[in-house]
């Protein structure tokens, strides 16, 4: 499962206008040009943004996993339980046999 390809940044600096720092992974520093550091300080907002939206949607799953869960074992106490009674029904009809 992928949840996003991400830019990973190492922020050295962070002033306003600018950001000193360099992108990890690239041989590209920034911070010089204020234009470069904000694209990238774009991308990664953007990137973040992405992952919150990713992880909401993994936290829905996760609560309908819980629930079904949770159901799954309530239908098997109630099965357990049904046959318990199935068994004692079956009992009591073997007595009013005999």
């Amino acid at each position: 499962m992928e949840v996003c390809k991400c830019r990973a940044v190492q922020v050295q600096h962070i002033s306003q206008g600018t950001v000193h720092g360099a992108a990890v992974g690239d041989n590209v520093a920034f911070g010089k040009h204020a234009e470069a550091g904000n694209d990238l300080l774009n991308e990664v907002k953007e990137d973040i943004s992405e992952i919150g939206k990713r992880l909401k949607e993994l936290r829905k799953e996760i609560l309908l996993i819980d629930d079904i869960a949770e159901r799954s074992n309530e239908i098997e106490e109630k099965l357990e339980q049904a046959e318990i009674d199935e068994q004692k029904k079956l009992q009591k009809e073997e007595k009013y046999r005999e």
